[in-house]
């Protein structure tokens, strides 16, 4: 099943993005061109991430089993703020309404992954 989660942010960064990130192809040049139209224009930017292949999720933060996977992340970027996050997953359940809440597991500000909090 795929599904559509807006993440909960928490004054985040897209810095703290990067080790999750930099691992696609292009992500220097857009990140480039986010902060060059966000310094010239003042204004909010829309950045879609659509080509992620097996960015797995977790169920828990103990890491012990895959139960999902991440196919797109969109990001409403103003600066470096991060403004709001939606990412749409590939979930092995029938019923995205067991999932929970998908969050973000940050460590020394760099999320590392999401994770399932039900």
């Amino acid at each position: 099943m795929i599904a559509e989660y807006k993440i909960s942010l928490n004054n985040n960064k897209l810095s703290n993005y990067d080790s999750l990130l930099k691992k696609f192809r292009n992500w220097k040049q857009f990140q480039r061109d986010i902060k060059l139209t966000s310094l010239l224009e003042s204004k909010r930017v829309q950045y879609d991430l659509e080509d992620i292949v097996n960015l797995p999720g977790y169920l828990g933060i103990n890491r012990l089993s895959v139960l999902f996977y991440i196919r797109s992340m969109s990001f409403i970027i103003n600066g470096d703020s991060i403004d709001e996050l939606k990412i749409t997953i590939e979930s092995y359940s029938n019923d995205t309404r067991e999932l929970g809440d998908i969050k973000q597991h940050m460590i020394d500000d760099e999320v590392k992954f999401f994770y399932i909090d039900n």
